[in-house]
């Protein structure tokens, strides 16, 4: 009985483990980048921005704070962004383990239910980081803190 409950939560576990590698694996390339322009322009393609626009608006902003503080500006609001959905995302999926185990009364297998459910918002998930990446890196400021 307890090998049974101990290996379904390790094939719930099997789903949010794949997820993390893919949001791990692009949180490290974020942080680990010299320059995250390039990333930042294909997910504003992706999520449907007017390039031209996009891009004169990225250079207008780094000319007000520099090269330096702009790719700085860049890696933070991606780290920032990233960190905050996937804990949205983690919360979500909790709800939606708890709510598969009401459809085993409908005869449908509560796993199958969260890898499907799972699915569907670990796509969105990475729609939504990509529009929502584009649209807060113009939007972000530089605080100076006092020494």
């Amino acid at each position: 009985f307890n090998f049974d409950g101990r290996k379904h939560l390790l094939e719930y576990d099997d789903v949010l483990n794949k997820h993390r590698e893919i949001i791990y694996k692009k949180r490290k390339e974020f942080l680990n980048a010299v320059d995250v322009r390039g990333a930042i322009l294909e997910m504003a393609e992706k999520s449907g921005k007017d390039m031209e626009a996009f891009k004169r608006e990225l250079e207008i902003r780094q000319q007000e704070l520099g090269e330096q503080q702009m790719k700085q500006l860049e890696k933070m609001v991606c780290l920032k962004i990233v960190d905050t959905l996937w804990q949205e995302h983690l919360s979500y999926m909790d709800h939606v383990r708890d709510s598969v185990k009401l459809r085993s009364y409908a005869g449908r297998d509560p796993l199958v239910e969260y890898k499907s459910e799972g699915h569907k918002a670990f796509s969105q998930l990475l729609a939504t980081l990509d529009n929502t990446i584009a649209e807060n890196i113009l939007k972000a400021e530089l605080e100076e803190l006092p020494q």
